[in-house]
């Protein structure tokens, strides 16, 4: 796993960990909220044109606990994740009561989809061969309104990314991501939680949302209507960074 940062090192820490396949979904709220914060954008093993082949979420915690550990004293201001990047999250919340001041995920899952497992997989291989293509990228940055759509040149990167994309990984990854299980532990976490999901989400990603809330005290859910899986981290930097910020400091001042 590599690291880019942004900002003042003595700025508040915050960990933005990116989804399946593209490891830039964090790079304007990156850019934009530098002068105020020190971002760290981890690149999980098997993105961003690494030759390195993804394990597991665990195994990801395992990386970014390290790193958190050594850089940052074993806790940071923020800790933040979209889809794949959300479920590391959970597992990094469920391994240190106070790893971060706020965690806040979009569209993450944990609950186990056994039927994903079985039906979806053997059409898995032809799946990854038609993200190459980049064919299901540029329709479905189509699908989003004309002013939220990635800019082009982000586009061009995400679509350079998604050609070195290994298949291993992609097995890996979805391997991982829909066998996992929130961890019971997490009932003993002490961060601040938002989970956002879409109102246009899958069934199982809204019911994770609701069972962390359910089991973390300091925690909340937010529907975001009308939004697709995704959209509000990826196509929405601003309005995530508004969000985000919101939450921070209302939480702040309710301590």
């Amino acid at each position: 796993m590599k690291f880019r940062t942004y900002g003042d090192p003595t700025l508040p820490a915050i960990l933005l960990i990116h989804g399946a396949t593209w490891a830039g979904a964090y790079l304007l709220q990156a850019e934009r909220l530098q002068h105020r914060y020190h971002v760290i954008l981890p690149i999980l093993d098997g993105h961003g044109g690494e030759p390195t082949i993804y394990a597991s979420s665990e195994r990801s915690a395992d990386d970014l606990l390290a790193y958190i550990d050594e850089r940052h004293a074993g806790k940071i201001f923020a800790l933040c994740g979209v889809s794949l990047g959300g479920q590391i999250v959970a597992e990094l919340l469920s391994r240190r009561e106070r790893i971060a001041d706020f965690a806040i995920t979009d569209g993450s899952c944990w609950i186990p989809q056994p039927q994903m497992l079985r039906y979806a997989r053997p059409l898995l291989p032809l799946h990854w061969a038609l993200e190459r293509t980049g064919l299901p990228g540029r329709l479905g940055n189509r699908g989003i309104a004309p002013e939220h759509r990635m800019p082009e040149p982000m586009l061009r990167l995400y679509l350079q990314q998604i050609k070195t994309f290994r298949r291993r990984t992609s097995l890996a990854i979805f391997d991982s991501y829909f066998a996992y299980a929130l961890k019971d532990s997490i009932r003993n976490c002490k961060t601040r939680v938002l989970c956002f999901y879409a109102g246009k989400e899958h069934k199982a990603i809204r019911e994770s949302a609701r069972l962390l809330c359910s089991l973390v005290p300091r925690s909340e859910c937010a529907e975001l209507p009308g939004y697709v899986h995704g959209e509000l981290s990826v196509h929405r930097p601003d309005e995530w960074i508004e969000r985000a910020e919101d939450f921070w400091s209302a939480s702040e001042i309710a301590l």
